[in-house]
């Protein structure tokens, strides 16, 4: 008989409310177009990868060339998918929670 190890992180109340928080400004308006366009970001980033991919497969072009295009991509894919979870209240530590927090808060003071 095997065992199997199951991780669960550990509930901090702190945590818990500044993502309820965040959660709930992101649903409200101008907040949830913030979040949002975050999220569409990742879409045309995952697209540009494919298409330099390809691109780096015809023949006599320099694969090599493409590589920092191809990195560019995939850096803003990742951030602009963590950005939209962070600001979607999905944050794992307290100090990611209180900065998407302040984030949001700016944000509305300045729209």
């Amino acid at each position: 008989m095997s065992e199997r190890l199951t991780l669960v992180s550990p509930r901090i109340p702190q945590l818990e409310c500044v993502n309820q928080k965040v959660a709930d400004l992101s649903a409200r308006h101008p907040y949830s177009e913030v979040v949002e366009l975050f999220a569409l970001t990742a879409w045309p980033s995952s697209e540009a990868v494919a298409a330099c991919a390809s691109l780096q497969k015809f023949p006599g072009g320099d694969a090599e060339a493409l590589q920092p295009v191809i990195e560019f991509w995939r850096a803003l894919g990742t951030y602009a998918q963590a950005a939209s979870r962070s600001l979607g209240g999905a944050n794992e530590t307290l100090p990611h929670a209180l900065v998407a927090h302040n984030f949001l808060l700016n944000l509305g003071e300045d729209v």
